[in-house]
């Protein structure tokens, strides 16, 4: 049977035993995006796409955010969870790159790229859309 509880304990122990072993990476990233998110994780809910956001249990959608915002004059977000795609060529690459130097540039680059991504896929703002436009170009011309 496909979805069977036990394929899904092992998909979940496959799962963690993958962030175990990128453990280092995804704390330099959740320090480097400490402003915005509460942690990074692997995740295995995305097949095409290399980052979403998620909420846990205590945090609020962001359609209730918004609203939040628009009835407030605080315009403060929530920091969410960071879910990464494990099986995507980014993270692959991101991963090689943070073997080679833990401190290369390029990795903080990625992430705040990466969770631009995911707030744009969402429909949420930026929050430095100029600096996000400067990493964007800067990554095209690189890979030119």
């Amino acid at each position: 049977m496909i979805g069977s509880g036990e394929e899904k304990v092992t998909e979940k122990n496959d799962l963690q035993q993958k962030e175990a072993e990128v453990a280092g990476l995804l704390e330099h990233l959740r320090k480097a995006l400490s402003e915005h998110i509460k942690r990074v994780r692997l995740s295995d809910r995305m097949s095409g796409t290399p980052a979403r956001l998620a909420d846990t249990t205590m945090d609020y959608g962001i359609k209730s955010e918004w609203q939040l915002q628009k009835d407030s004059e605080v315009n403060q977000r929530q920091r969410r969870i960071l879910e990464l795609n494990p099986d995507h060529p980014i993270f692959f690459k991101m991963r090689k790159r943070f073997e080679k130097n833990e401190h290369d540039p390029v990795l903080v680059a990625c992430a705040e790229l990466l969770l631009g991504y995911a707030l744009l896929a969402e429909g949420a703002d930026l929050p430095d859309p100029s600096r996000f436009n400067r990493l964007l170009a800067g990554c095209i011309l690189h890979t030119l």
